[in-house]
């Protein structure tokens, strides 16, 4: 099995994919990120003996808007990029766990139209997110999947979870052997 996790942490604008230590929120009437992100739930219940939950996300997304290539540099439009970042966290009877997440950003795409015209649109991307949940509760689980883009989008483009044209999380209960 594959795991993206490194423990070094992605956060928006970092370098590292991964997700970062486990952090728990215990307060269970609270969610320690925004619901208006959530853009997949899914249930999760078991036997007890189970060893863990193989988690497999991928989502689809992509920034909207164009800009005009007469405003910036050939050089600084091609090296844009606007980043989103991709959490899964579990919630169960004790609170909210984070899983993992992973940082990713969509390149520019730039355009040449004549004499120093253009303009400027950014890909479509595809993040995926494999991890293994080794706490499980015998109560069942909810994961959530919640997608954010960087506040510090240029002026013209637009990311929102209604930029995501497709998203799953499945789960797989596994036993050690």
């Amino acid at each position: 099995m594959r795991n993206d996790s490194n423990n070094k942490g992605a956060g928006l604008n970092s370098d590292n994919d991964g997700d970062k230590k486990r952090r728990q929120h215990s307060n269970t009437e609270s969610a320690p990120f925004c619901e208006d992100h959530v853009i997949s739930e899914l249930k999760v219940s078991g036997p007890i003996g189970e060893a863990g939950i193989w988690l497999d996300a991928a989502v689809e997304w992509r920034p909207a808007g164009i800009l005009p290539f007469n405003r910036i540099s050939l050089s600084t439009s091609i090296s844009m990029r606007v980043p989103a970042l991709i959490q899964i966290w579990r919630r169960d009877k004790t609170g909210h766990t984070f899983i993992t997440e992973k940082a990713e950003t969509s390149p520019a795409i730039v355009v040449l139209t004549g004499d120093h015209g253009g303009f400027i649109f950014f890909n479509r991307v595809t993040t995926t997110i494999f991890a293994v949940d080794h706490t499980f509760s015998d109560g069942g689980s909810d994961y959530v999947m919640t997608f954010t883009a960087d506040p510090k989008l240029p002026e013209g483009i637009s990311l929102n979870q209604s930029k995501v044209t497709g998203c799953h999380l499945l789960a797989t209960l596994f036993e050690d052997e």
